[in-house]
C-alpha cells in the first residue's frame, strides 16, 4: 500500500506566463498547484479548461485550467477516454485512493464543499503521465458547473494500488447538478455505459436523483447525518450509500473500509469484481 504525504496545495503569486498563454494577458495572480508541481514549467494554460482538449492531440496529463481572470489552478486532464463518440476533454475533480488519513473531505462543511478550488493530497510531477495513484483531489462542486460543458461524468476505479493503466471498473453517463436543489445530482442511466468491468457503479444508480448532505446540512433520507457517520464525508447520501468514493471515510464508519466503492458497501478491500474498498477517480466534462 503506498503512503501519501499530506500537503496543502501551494499557492505561487505572479509567476511567469508559460508557452501557450497570449503574451498580452495579463498574469494570473495565483496559481495552485499540488506539492511538486512548481518543477514543471512547460504546461500550457486551458481557458476553457479540460475541455478545451477536446478534437486534439494533447496527451493526458496535468494543464493549468483558468477559473477566473486572475486565478489559475493546475489540474489532471484525461484526453483519451472516448464516450458518445467523443475523445478526451475530460477533468478530474475528485479521487479518493485506499488507506491513508488526514483525507480532504474529512468534516468538510457545506460552504467549502461548494466552494473550494481544487485541493491536493499527496505528491505529484505533475507532467503528462502524472501517477494518478501518488496524489487526490477534491473540487468543490460549484467549480463542476463551471468544467460542466456536455454534462457528463466519468467514474474509474481500481481495487488496489499497481499499474496505475490497470482499471477494474469504468463507467461513464450524463448527468446533472443542480444548485438549486442543494447540488441534487441525476443521471440519464438509459445512457450510461460500463466498457470496463460488468456493472455500472451505485454512484449512477443508488444516489441519482438525491441531494448533497455535508456533516452541518443533512439532506439524505436517513434519520440521522450520513455524513456524521463517514468521517464527515459530503456525498449524495440516501440512508446511507452504495458505492461511495470516499467509501467509511478515514474512521473506517460503521467498520466500513476505508477507500472508494464502487457499488455495495462490503467490509472489505477491493476485488477486481468492483466489490470493496480501492481507488477512484470521478472526472467530468
Amino acid at each position: 500500500m503506498k503512503k501519501l504525504l499530506v500537503a496543502a496545495a501551494l499557492v505561487l503569486p505572479s509567476l511567469a506566463l508559460l508557452p501557450g498563454v497570449a503574451a498580452t494577458r495579463a498574469t494570473p495572480a495565483v496559481r495552485a498547484v499540488p506539492p511538486g508541481a512548481a518543477r514543471n514549467t512547460q504546461l500550457s494554460a486551458l481557458v476553457q479548461g479540460c475541455a478545451s482538449l477536446i478534437g486534439t492531440a494533447k496527451p493526458s496529463g496535468f494543464y493549468w485550467v483558468t477559473f477566473s481572470p486572475d486565478t489559475q489552478v493546475l489540474m489532471y486532464c484525461n484526453n483519451d477516454y472516448v464516450f458518445n463518440g467523443v475523445k478526451g476533454g475530460w477533468t478530474l475533480v475528485w479521487s479518493n485512493l485506499r488507506g491513508g488519513k488526514g483525507k480532504l473531505t474529512s468534516d468538510m462543511a457545506w460552504g467549502a464543499s461548494i466552494a473550494t478550488l481544487p485541493r491536493y493530497r499527496g505528491s505529484s510531477i505533475a507532467q503528462p503521465g502524472a501517477d494518478l495513484q501518488s496524489f487526490e483531489v477534491y473540487t468543490g462542486l460549484k467549480w463542476w458547473k463551471r468544467l460542466m460543458g456536455r454534462n457528463e461524468l466519468m467514474y474509474e476505479w481500481a481495487h488496489d494500488y499497481g499499474d496505475q493503466r490497470q482499471i477494474d471498473q469504468r463507467a461513464a453517463c450524463p448527468f446533472d447538478l443542480n444548485p438549486l436543489a442543494r447540488w441534487t445530482i441525476t443521471f440519464n442511466q438509459a445512457q450510461c455505459v460500463a466498457d470496463t468491468g460488468s456493472r455500472l457503479p451505485g454512484l449512477f444508480q443508488a444516489h441519482s436523483g438525491l441531494q448533497w448532505t455535508t456533516i452541518d446540512s443533512d439532506n439524505d433520507t436517513y434519520n440521522a447525518n450520513c455524513a456524521a457517520q463517514y468521517s464527515g464525508t459530503p456525498w449524495w447520501y440516501s440512508a446511507c450509500w452504495s458505492g461511495s468514493i470516499s467509501g467509511g471515510g478515514e474512521n473506517s464508519g460503521s467498520g466500513h473500509f476505508n477507500g472508494a466503492f464502487w457499488t455495495g458497501s462490503d467490509t472489505k478491500w477491493g476485488q477486481v469484481d468492483g466489490s470493496g474498498a480501492g481507488n477512484g477517480w470521478i472526472y467530468i466534462r
